[in-house]
């Protein structure tokens, strides 16, 4: 499978360095993450130079990785800062491979594609609530076992919400809702209102109004590769939207393997900030719901595929709810064709033919 390469991936949640080195795999490539002292986050392959083996069974030594076999030590360029036993400069392929690293929202990104390429101000600006301070964040992480792309064809149709997610289904079902499909440049939004509705549980609970019924509101924001912010929220009926409640959920999904996925959620809100028993539910809920319905179905869709990766070889039917989802397989296809003829990485601002 082809990747988009010059683009930004999620490679773990700032906090999962705090215990000492990482190892995950990433894009089919097998990497190590660390904190150095400085506390600079560092990625490169998790291989010794010397002997292959693994870095990540090493440990931190000041702003170095060492190894566990033989202790050389490797900074986050991949330079080799200390060698035992041996005098002068180390060989210049005396070298772990690394990746460029930025911090933001709460994550340590990689620049998968050409070093001089990489601009940190191709994240996606929806992500920036993830910085804001008046905002409480709570922090998810899945692994599935299907493609990357089946992961966001699920998160752009919520159609599947009235069959598969029981506890989350409000009364009046999708039907009487209203929808729309948008494309920017190279975004795709899928706006979906459901006006006089019953608000969830959740949004309930956070809600200031007391009233019975609100106009609710899902709208999802996909950027390429996989990148996706959805903000939902509800206002009385006939208020302005979302002048009552406001809860902005990133979705960014990193490919582990080509029929794997690395699954980063998160949700924030502006209020009830230090009501711990609120994230707990939020974990449980996001995580159950994640777990035990949509993973399954993106799993049994995977196994139903085989190895193979492209939806449209699989001549599947194409339903009006898939509308966002083609959209945003169309665009992440000519990307990746555009990749490889040599242009460079595209804005989500710039047009996809």
């Amino acid at each position: 499978m082809t990747y988009l390469r010059n683009c930004w991936y999620v490679a773990c949640m700032a906090d999962e360095l705090s215990d000492g080195p990482l190892a995950r795999t990433i894009l089919d490539e097998k990497l190590v993450m660390f904190r150095g002292e400085d506390g600079t986050a560092g990625v490169l392959a998790d291989m010794c130079p010397h002997r292959f083996v693994r870095l990540s069974g090493g440990k931190v030594v000041g702003n170095a990785i060492e190894c566990p076999y033989h202790g050389l030590r490797f900074d986050g360029s991949g330079t080799c800062v200390y060698q035992p036993f041996e005098s002068g400069e180390p060989a210049p392929h005396n070298r772990a491979r690394s990746w460029p690293v930025v911090e933001r929202g709460g994550y340590v990104w990689i620049w998968a594609g050409d070093a001089e390429l990489a601009d940190p101000d191709l994240i996606p600006s929806s992500l920036d609530v993830l910085d804001d301070p008046e905002q409480k964040t709570v922090y998810g992480y899945l692994r599935v076992e299907g493609n990357y792309q089946l992961v966001t064809d699920n998160l752009l149709d919520l159609s599947h919400v009235d069959f598969l997610h029981p506890d989350a289904r409000l009364p009046e079902g999708y039907a009487s809702y209203e929808n729309k499909v948008e494309q920017k440049g190279n975004r795709v939004f899928n706006w979906l209102w459901k006006p006089n509705s019953t608000p969830n549980y959740i949004q309930a609970a956070l809600r200031d109004s007391t009233e019975e019924k609100a106009d609710v509101f899902s709208h999802m924001e996909w950027n390429a590769p996989a990148l996706m912010m959805l903000r939902t929220g509800l206002q009385d009926v006939g208020e302005p939207e979302g002048s009552d409640l406001n809860l902005p959920s990133a979705h960014l999904m990193t490919p582990e393997t080509e029929t794997s996925t690395h699954y980063f959620w998160t949700v924030s809100r502006d209020r009830k900030k230090d009501d711990t028993a609120l994230d707990d539910l939020y974990q449980t809920a996001l995580t159950h719901i994640f777990s035990t319905q949509d993973g399954p179905m993106i799993e049994q869709a995977q196994q139903a595929m085989g190895d193979e990766t492209d939806l449209f070889a699989m001549h599947p039917v194409i339903l009006s709810t898939d509308s966002a989802a083609i959209r945003a397989r169309r665009i992440l296809q000519k990307l990746i064709r555009d990749e490889a003829r040599g242009s460079a990485p595209a804005s989500p601002a710039i047009a996809a033919a």
